[in-house]
C-alpha cells in the first residue's frame, strides 16, 4: 500500500508543475527561490524572506572542502565591501556528524563574519542543491529571484563573481523579468558508462554498461514548494540479477511554509542531536541515500523550535556505489524534538524516537514486537571565546523477545583565543546502535544512527558501538590568517569492558598557507595511527596485548596560479600501512590544469599493494576532463582505472569497487 501514498503526492506535484501560472514563464525569466527556515551557528532562526530587498548569495560548503574555504574567503571580502549596499552572504554548511564539531573552530579561524547557516541533515540542500555539490552558489536578486547558480570554484572566478554581485546591486529594485506567481527549477544528470575488468578478484562488477538519467525538479509558488525526482536507468550485459533496470519517481515532497510554521508531506531528511540518536541525511559519505516518507511539522522562532515527524524509510533503489538494486523497506519511524533558547547563547534541546522495523529478528517464530526507543537531551552554551556542547542519550530496544539498553554521551568544547583555537571532543557509546531492515545491496542492516567518531573523515573506523575516547586539536594562525598550523591527538578505546580492549591512537599535524593574494594555496599534513589489543576476530588470541595495525600518512594539496585564468593543481594522499601479516602502501595523486570558465584536465595515479597476486591490480591510471559547456552546464569524461577500497564512517564500512572503463556525465540546470 505504500506506493499509493507516493503516487498520490506525485500526482499533486505533477499538477503543480503543469499549472498555467508556471507554464507562462519564459526561459530568460528569473525564477523564485524556494522558501526555507534554518538555524544559524548561534541558534537564531532565519528565513530567506528575511533578506527581501537585498542581494543574497547562498554558498553551500563543508569544512573538508578546500575550494569552498577559498570561495568563502573571497565572499567575505565582498561582504565587507558591499554590505552597506545591500549584499548578504549566507554560508550554508552541509557538514554531518563526522565533521560538525569543526564548524565553529573553522569559522573562528577564518574570521568570517557573514551569517553561517547549519544544514546537518541536508533538508535545505535537498531542495536548493539536489546534487549536494560543494562548492555550489546561488545568486539571488533583491526580489528573491534566482539570477544564477554556479558549481565549483577556482581563484580565477573572482572577477566574474564580483561583476555578478555588482550587477545585482546596481538593479536597485524590481526587474522586468520577475516571474508572475511561481517558477520551476530543474537539475538534470545524464550519464553513460562502460565497465571492464577492474581486477579486484570479483566477477560481479565487470564488463557491463549503464545509461542513466536523473531529473530533480523543484517548483515554488508563494508559500508552497514541491519537489520531485524522476529517474530511469538501463544496464547492458549486467553481471547478475542484482543490477535491475528501472524507471521511477523518487524524493517526492510537498511543503507549505507560513510564518514560523512549516508543514511537509513526502520524502524528507531528519537528524536528532549530533546524529547519535537518529540520522537520515541528504549528504552521505558512504553513498547511502535513505529518506523518511511521511508528514513532518516544524514550528520555529528565535525562542523555540518544535519538530514532529513520522513515516517509513524510503531508500533510493539504486545503490550509489555498487549500482546494485536496493529493495524498498518499510521501517516505521516516529519522532520529535523541542529546543528552547531562553537567553542569547544558550539552547536546550530534548528529543525522542520510536522505530518499528519491518523485518523481525524472529519472524514467524515470535510475536512481531521488535522496537527501538531512543531519547536524549543536549545543551549548547556560547559566551565570548567559549563554546560548549553536551549531549546525553538513552536507548531501550526489544529484539527477538530480548530487552537491552544503550547509553551515549558526547561533548565538544571550543576556545577561540585570538589567533589560537583549541578544540576538545569526547565520546562515550555503550552498546549503541539503531539497526533497521536489510539493505539488499550490502546484505546488512540499514544503520539509522551516525555518531561522531573523533577521527578524520577519511579514516577507517570499523566499530562505533562500544567506544570511549577523546581528542584535542590546536590551531595557530599567523601572517594575517594566511598561515595556519595545526596538531591533533586522538585516543579511542573500543569495547572498554572487554578483557583486552582495542586501543586506537592517532596523532597528526600540518599547515595551510595562502599566497599570491590568496590566489594560490599549499597545505600538507602527516601523522601516525596505531591500533593494538584484541581485534575480536579470535577470542582465543587475546591473552596478550599485541599490535594489530599501524599507519603513517602524508597528504599535500597545492594550487598554483599560472595566469589570471589558469591554475596548476596537485593533490596527493599516501598511506604506509603495517599489519600483523605484512606491510603495504596505498594512495592517489591528482595533477591537473584548471581554466576559469573553461574546465579542467586532470591525470590520476593510484596504487594499492595490499594484495600483490597476479589477478589483482596494484596501479591505476585515469584521465578526467571537465568542461563548462554552457552557463549552467558541466560535462565530465573519465577514462582509465581508479582505485577502490574499504571506507568506514561511524562504524559502517563498505568496499568501494575500483573503476575500470569509461564514464561520460552531463549535468545541467535550468
Amino acid at each position: 500500500m505504500a506506493w499509493i501514498g507516493r503516487c498520490f503526492v506525485s500526482l499533486v506535484v505533477l499538477v503543480f508543475f503543469s499549472s498555467p501560472v508556471l507554464a507562462t514563464a519564459e526561459a530568460n525569466e528569473r525564477t523564485a527561490v524556494s522558501a526555507f527556515t534554518i538555524a544559524t551557528i548561534d541558534g537564531k532562526q532565519v528565513q530567506l524572506s528575511d533578506y527581501k530587498g537585498k542581494v543574497v548569495v547562498i554558498s553551500f560548503w563543508a569544512t573538508w572542502c578546500v575550494p569552498c574555504a577559498q570561495e568563502l574567503d573571497l565572499l567575505q571580502t565582498y561582504y565587507d565591501k558591499y554590505r552597506d549596499q545591500g549584499l548578504v552572504i549566507l554560508a550554508l554548511s552541509i557538514d554531518g556528524p563526522e565533521t560538525f564539531s569543526q564548524i565553529r573552530t573553522f569559522v573562528d579561524r577564518k574570521g568570517w563574519t557573514m551569517p553561517i547557516l547549519l544544514d546537518p541533515e541536508g533538508s535545505v540542500a535537498a531542495v536548493l542543491n539536489p546534487r549536494s555539490s560543494t562548492p555550489f552558489s546561488l545568486y539571488i536578486d533583491r526580489n528573491g529571484l534566482l539570477d544564477h547558480a554556479h558549481t565549483g570554484f577556482t581563484s580565477g572566478d573572482a572577477p566574474m563573481i564580483e561583476a555578478r554581485i555588482q550587477k545585482l546591486l546596481g538593479e536597485k529594485g524590481s526587474t522586468n523579468r520577475v516571474v508572475a506567481g511561481g517558477s520551476v527549477q530543474t537539475t538534470n544528470r545524464s550519464a553513460v558508462e562502460w565497465h571492464v575488468d577492474n581486477k579486484n578478484v570479483q566477477d560481479d562488477d565487470d564488463d557491463y554498461g549503464l545509461a542513466l538519467d536523473r531529473i530533480d525538479v523543484v517548483g515554488s509558488f508563494g508559500d508552497w514548494t514541491t519537489s520531485l525526482r524522476a529517474e530511469a536507468w538501463r544496464f547492458y550485459s549486467p553481471p547478475n540479477d542484482q543490477y535491475e533496470d528501472a524507471m521511477r519517481f523518487e524524493r517526492v515532497t510537498l511543503q507549505h511554509q507560513r510564518g514560523p510554521w512549516r508543514v511537509m508531506l513526502g520524502d524528507h531528511f531528519r537528524q536528532l542531536g549530533r546524529g547519535i540518536a537518529f540520522s537520515l541525511r541528504k549528504v552521505d559519505e558512504l553513498g547511502l541515500d535513505v529518506s523518511l516518507f511521511g508528514p513532518a511539522v516544524t514550528y520555529a522562532t528565535d525562542l523555540q523550535t518544535i519538530n514532529l515527524f513520522g513515516g517509513r524509510t524510503n531508500p533510493a533503489n539504486m545503490d550509489a556505489i555498487s549500482q546494485k538494486w536496493v529493495e524498498d523497506t518499510h521501517d516505521k519511524i516516529f519522532g520529535g524534538s523541542y529546543e528552547v533558547r531562553p537567553v542569547a547563547g544558550v539552547s536546550v534541546q530534548t528529543f525522542g524516537l520510536l522505530m518499528l522495523p519491518q523485518e523481525q529478528a524472529l519472524a514467524g517464530l515470535a510475536q512481531k514486537d521488535d522496537r527501538w526507543m531512543t531519547g536524549g537531551a543536549s545543551v549548547q552554551f556560547k559566551a565570548g571565546p567559549l563554546s560548549l556542547y553536551l549531549e546525553g542519550d538513552m536507548q531501550k530496544r526489544r529484539v527477538a523477545d530480548q530487552d537491552s539498553e544503550g547509553l551515549a554521551g558526547y561533548g565538544v568544547l571550543d576556545l577561540s583565543l585570538g589567533n589560537t583555537i583549541v578544540l576538545f571532543e569526547g565520546l562515550y557509546l555503550d552498546k549503541w546502535e539503531l539497526l533497521g531492515s536489510t539493505n539488499s545491496a550490502l546484505n546488512s542492516p540499514f544503520n539509522y544512527s551516525q555518531p561522531p567518531t573523533l577521527e578524520r573523515i577519511d579514516q577507517e573506523v570499523l566499530e562505533n558501538r562500544d567506544v570511549m575516547g577523546g581528542r584535542i586539536r590546536l590551531e595557530q594562525s599567523m601572517l594575517d590568517r594566511n598561515l595556519v598550523l595545526h596538531i591533533n591527538t586522538m585516543v579511542r578505546v573500543n569495547n572498554p569492558d572487554a578483557p583486552e580492549p582495542l586501543h586506537q591512537k592517532h596523532v597528526y599535524a600540518g599547515f595551510e598557507y595562502w599566497f599570491q593574494e590568496r590566489m594560490s594555496h599549499l597545505s600538507s599534513s602527516a601523522g601516525y595511527r596505531d591500533e593494538n589489543g584484541c581485534d575480536g576476530t579470535n577470542p582465543l588470541d587475546c591473552g596478550d596485548t599485541h599490535d594489530i595495525k599501524s599507519m603513517v600518512h602524508f597528504d599535500v594539496d597545492y594550487l598554483q596560479k599560472l595566469t589570471p585564468t589558469m591554475f596548476l593543481h596537485l593533490v596527493t594522499m599516501n598511506e604506509f600501512r603495517t599489519l600483523e601479516s605484512h606491510d603495504y602502501i596505498r594512495g592517489s595523486t591528482f595533477v591537473g590544469l584548471e581554466w576559469t570558465k573553461v574546465g579542467a584536465l586532470t591525470f590520476e595515479f593510484g596504487y594499492d599493494t595490499q594484495n600483490e597476486s597476479g589477478d589483482v591490480a596494484n596501479y591505476f591510471f585515469a584521465g578526467i576532463l571537465s568542461a563548462e559547456v554552457w552557463q549552467d552546464g558541466l560535462f565530465r569524461l573519465t577514462a582509465g582505472t581508479q582505485r577502490g577500497g574499504l571506507k568506514c564512517i561511524a562504524g559502517i564500512c563498505r568496499v568501494f569497487p575500483g573503476f575500470a572503463g569509461v564514464r561520460g556525465e552531463l549535468i545541467s540546470r535550468f
